[in-house]
């Protein structure tokens, strides 16, 4: 965990209202929902220069309530780059477009596309990288997998085992290889084993690989590419070394039956495993071997799945691999565990303020099917996961470990807002009509749960404060999220102190409830990070009174590409308070308020 409240921190001196005088009144016009249609999600894929991409092939994928994502919708960009995916599920939807060599650089939200979105998706030509392979008698390998691992991205953020899309790789009859469609960024390239388990096998993938120029992970150097350009005679000497074998046991393997039995090898402290393993189940303990694994430090996990109670898992044991095979490691299967609760909907107030925003447009009801709920262990490196609401509201954040988590709403709706996350024993809503009835009516929580202000009586909840505590084996039941209707919005830019000077290349823009009250009130902390051009938004914001902090990451390169919320940590949380009120730069947002210019200068160095 780093210090509590660095002196890399920067906070906001001035915020420009220049619109705050008429945001109130401003709105977006109702996105069509009379005819219970779902509205589309439309848009212009453009490249170099704002040419448009005709033939740009876009999809959609819609998150589900099992955490995945399914129910895919295709469009084609038309000549002038022009697309629309029609009858979009409410949600959130994972966006992907194909354009061959072509990658896109951005105008596709992290969380996901709403219906009623109008993207400008900027793609740009990926980088590649081409060199040979020879053994070391200078003769030409025929076979291999190149594989390139990103460990820096274009910002000079350290990754951790970010998954890296490209295409080419495979060696050729001459030695020569040629991988294309990188991002912008610093890799490392290795020759031989193949990093993913779906792939045939490749020539000589039993061995350690070996990392340009010819040597271990260790001692890889690094190559570092921009959009559009070829970095050429990267040329890896194959060493072709054994390597060593981790072994050991997976015991209640044979429990799970008929399901399948995975172990994964991670290299330690990272998120992403590098290599996985399948055995086969033949009783309840069962061997397992990886080979070719070089010195190094490990960790170790095993999975089964299709088990009658969902998958189970050991914890991750660590393995020292230090000039020789290691053996006896034992796997034990335990129950993975579970957070179950539902979303309710605040009863809705007889004067609806965003009706009045929208000049009496009628507004529709609060859907459901707008929410999704995601989650995160508090731990360095772990990454988010999401899952939707089924219908009747229910959502279950499942195969965890005894760990601490924190889950938080995500809305596909501008106009809705968190009003408060606790725990609750209340019965859920059933169904009606079974699988072809009516859909069932939202729960809805009492009109007192969503005030017009963050301000209330009420202290935050231990979970909202605290995060989860998961114990392994055990579900979590009861968590419950109210939202409601009048969620503001804040849309601006950071400015540097003196015009001319560079941004900082990480920062983050973070709204702190001003009531004393909320000090310990975690969601209603907002924190969203800067785009490169200093350009930033906070969508879904409670109505109320809020500190507004900058913070800065300078030459920050740690492996967790996921920089935690301060307001998840007691301490840092306790240092954006202070650093708010000392500057007393105080922001007041109405319901349904829609703030377009917000600018924050940042303060000049020492």
């Amino acid at each position: 965990m780093r210090e509590p409240f660095r002196s890399e921190w920067l906070l906001a001196l001035v915020l420009l209202l220049p619109l705050a005088g008429v945001a109130h009144a401003q709105s977006e016009p109702a996105r069509p929902d009379a005819t219970g249609e779902s509205p589309s999600i439309r848009g212009r894929v453009v490249g170099e220069g704002g040419r448009p991409v005709a033939g740009a092939v876009v999809r959609a994928a819609v998150l589900r309530s099992s955490g995945g994502f399914s129910g895919e919708l295709v469009a084609n960009a038309n000549r002038d780059g022009v697309f629309e995916l029609r009858d979009v599920p409410p949600g959130f939807s994972r966006i992907y477009v194909i354009a061959p060599p072509l990658i896109v650089v951005d105008g596709i939200p992290d969380e996901g596309a709403r219906p009623g979105d109008v993207l400008t998706i900027r793609m740009a030509k990926g980088a590649a990288i081409t060199g040979r392979v020879v053994d070391e008698n200078g003769a030409p390998l025929t076979g291999l997998r190149v594989t390139p691992e990103l460990v820096r991205g274009e910002s000079g953020v350290r990754t951790s085992g970010e998954y890296t899309a490209y295409s080419g790789g495979l060696v050729d009859d001459r030695g020569v290889y040629r991988i294309y469609e990188l991002r912008a960024g610093t890799y490392v390239l290795s020759a031989g084993r193949t990093a993913e388990t779906y792939e045939r096998p490749v020539f000589l993938s039993d061995r350690v690989p070996t990392y340009y120029p010819s040597g271990s992970r260790s001692a890889a150097s690094e190559i570092s590419v921009r959009f559009g350009a070829e970095v050429a005679n990267i040329d890896i000497v194959f060493r072709g070394d054994a390597g060593f074998r981790v072994g050991g046991k997976v015991v209640g393997a044979g429990t799970t039956a008929p399901g399948r039995t995975s172990v994964e090898i991670y290299r330690a402290r990272e998120a992403e495993s590098f290599r996985t393993a399948l055995v086969t189940v033949a009783s309840v303990t069962v061997s397992f071997l990886i080979d070719a694994v070089e010195d190094g430090d490990y960790e170790l996990m095993a999975t089964a799945f299709g088990a009658g109670d969902g998958p189970v898992s050991s914890e991750r044991v660590r393995v020292k691999v230090r000039g020789a095979d290691v053996s006896g490691v034992t796997l034990t299967l335990m129950p993975m565990s579970q957070i179950t609760g539902r979303v309710e909907t605040a009863s809705e107030s007889k004067t609806d303020e965003c009706a009045e925003a929208t000049s009496g447009v009628a507004v529709r009801p609060i859907r459901l099917a707008d929410v999704s709920i995601g989650f995160r262990e508090v731990s360095p490196g772990e990454r988010p996961r999401r899952t939707g609401l089924k219908s009747d509201g229910t959502f279950a954040a499942t195969r965890l470990t005894g760990s601490k988590y924190r889950l938080w709403a995500e809305i596909a709706d501008d106009e809705l807002f968190v009003a408060r996350m606790d725990t609750s024993t209340a019965a859920v809503a059933p169904s009606s009509g079974g699988s072809g009835g009516s859909t069932p009516k939202p729960l809805s929580a009492p009109a007192t749960a969503a005030s017009g202000t963050v301000a209330s009586t009420a202290a935050p909840s231990g979970v909202a404060r605290d995060g989860v505590n998961v114990v392994r084996g055990k579900s979590v039941d009861g968590l419950r999220f109210v939202v409601a209707r009048g969620a503001a919005r804040v849309r601006g830019r950071i400015a540097p102190a003196k015009e001319g000077e560079s941004l900082p290349s990480r920062a983050r823009v973070c709204l702190v409830p001003a009531d004393p009250k909320q000090k310990d009130d975690v969601v209603h902390y907002y924190e969203v990070d800067v785009e490169r051009d200093g350009a930033f938004e906070v969508r879904n914001v409670a109505p109320g009174e809020y500190f507004v902090v900058t913070r800065t990451f300078p030459g920050d390169d740690r492996p967790d590409v996921e920089i935690s919320p301060a307001a998840w940590d007691v301490k840092e949380r306790a240092a954006l308070r202070a650093a708010g009120e000392n500057l007393g730069i105080r922001l007041t947002l109405s319901p349904c308020q829609r703030l377009e210019s917000a600018v924050v200068t940042l303060p000049a160095g020492p």
